[in-house]
């Protein structure tokens, strides 16, 4: 089982992967997470590890938990060239976590304006190809 400083180290490098290392990544880690910074301090120190409610946000910013609690990785489908690129533009346009995600989609029109005509029809297109991928994966791994 892994110790608590394992699970801070990999909490750590998480977010700074995600916020970068430049000053105030601490803060920026903290206000996606909803939180304090100084009781983000706990969590990369060692003192807490996440819990139920801290991983669902942690999740949502994209953290593999499997990872993160036991220093696996999770086998996740792989990104086409083109995936890459329209998450890319995505994360450019401040779309960064599934929630964002969700609520410009609920929006369509919204969306088109973010990523204009063009863009958003290889979003749509490329949408539609990564849920079928993900279907598929899902698919084998219950198999397995």
């Amino acid at each position: 089982m892994p110790s608590n400083a394992q699970i801070a180290s990999r909490f750590k490098e998480f977010g700074q992967a995600r916020f970068g290392t430049a000053w105030g990544w601490m803060t920026r880690y903290a206000e996606a997470l909803e939180m304090d910074p100084g009781a983000l301090r706990n969590y990369l120190v060692g003192d807490r590890v996440p819990g139920n409610k801290m991983q669902a946000k942690l999740r949502e910013l994209g953290c593999d938990l499997k990872w993160l609690m036991t220093g696996e990785k999770e086998e996740k489908p792989t990104l086409s060239a083109d995936d890459q690129q329209m998450l890319e533009l995505l994360r450019d346009r401040g779309i960064r976590t599934a929630a964002d995600l969700d609520q410009c989609i609920s929006d369509r029109e919204k969306l088109k304006r973010a990523l204009g005509p063009v863009a958003y029809q290889t979003f749509v297109e490329t949408a539609v190809a990564v849920g079928e991928k993900q279907a598929r994966f899902r698919g084998k791994r219950k198999r397995t």
